[in-house]
């Protein structure tokens, strides 16, 4: 008889561990990424302010997309309730208002995915200026040469 109720309570503890196992997966955990705007297949990370923004996302459980500014103001872009793959181009006046690291979220409370993305400045003489300057600093060392 003890034998038969160790037996039980080993296949008790064993169908509750299977269990917890599937419980706690619930599927693929959410992803999200950030694209080029114009180009779909062109994976991106930086951008320059106004510069529109394509996100692709995926769950298969219900999700919501949050983006987080620089500033820690936090936005809903999507709703709690997408299901399965998701793309679409966001305009630059809600992505890429100011300069800073951005944070998106795509899941749940429990289940999500992060993603960042860099919004950078432009400068138009960048390099010209870089240029300049590496040259002024080697005129200034021959200077001090002779």
């Amino acid at each position: 008889m003890k034998k038969i109720i160790r037996l039980m309570l080993l296949i008790l503890a064993g169908v509750m561990i299977i269990r917890m196992c599937v419980a706690s997966y619930a599927g693929e955990n959410p992803w999200i990424t950030t694209w080029d705007a114009n180009d779909p297949n062109e994976p991106k990370t930086q951008f320059g302010i106004g510069e529109d923004v394509r996100i692709k996302a995926f769950s298969e459980m219900p999700y919501e997309i949050k983006l987080l500014y620089p500033n820690g103001t936090e936005i809903t872009l999507e709703p709690m309730g997408l299901v399965g793959l998701y793309e679409r181009v966001f305009p630059g006046s809600i992505m890429t208002l100011e300069y800073g690291d951005h944070k998106l979220s795509a899941g749940s409370e429990t289940h999500y995915g992060v993603s960042w993305y860099f919004v950078i400045p432009e400068a138009p003489l960048g390099v010209a200026t870089a240029l300049i300057a590496c040259l002024a600093g080697l005129g200034c060392k021959r200077l001090r040469l002779h």
